[in-house]
């Protein structure tokens, strides 16, 4: 049996990885949003143990008084997804799966305010994500673009399945390049 040594960068790096690979798969939602969402509270809690104050953080935008409300809904289904203590029958009726591509989005967000270099899904993901949604990012289509070069399709238009099946072409197109 082979030993895996690993620092907390490492696994969120490796979650947060599987989980785009999973999700331009087509995977399961649930086990992609649980992925990601481990991911994420792995850099979040780092972010806050080393004081780091990074202006993309999802934290600068809250007004301090919803912060918690914010965590609490934010983090409900991952919660959800893992424990049975409290509450073994409970049913979870609002899962959305595009929820998995914001959540991922903020994982790599916190996990580029470490410091670490962003890996190849992360970045192919970044620029598919940015194109997805280009009204919240209208300064950074250009920055999506020189991530993944001009690709001469419109995500905007595409259901979710068109949507992923690009995103899995993309991911492979830019993992040729690098």
């Amino acid at each position: 049996m082979a030993i895996i040594v690993v620092n907390k960068l490492d696994v969120a790096k490796r979650q947060i990885n599987s989980a785009i690979r999973m999700l331009f798969s087509k995977e399961d939602p649930i086990a992609i949003h649980t992925v990601a969402a481990a991911g994420y509270r792995i850099t979040r809690d780092m972010i806050k143990i080393h004081g780091i104050n990074h202006p993309t953080l999802v934290d600068n935008f809250l007004r301090p008084e919803k912060r918690t409300e914010f965590w609490k809904i934010f983090n409900g289904p991952a919660n959800f997804f893992k424990h049975a203590d409290a509450d073994p029958d409970a049913v979870l009726d609002t899962v959305d799966e595009a929820a998995n591509d914001y959540v991922l989005f903020q994982a790599i967000t916190a996990y580029a305010a470490l410091g670490a270099p962003g890996s190849v899904e992360m970045e192919a993901y970044r620029g598919w994500f940015i194109l997805c949604h280009p009204h919240f990012f209208p300064a950074a289509m250009d920055l999506a673009t020189k991530v993944i070069g001009p690709i001469g399709i419109d995500l905007q238009t595409m259901n979710r399945e068109q949507r992923l099946e690009q995103g899995g072409h993309l991911l492979e197109a830019y993992r040729r390049s690098r």
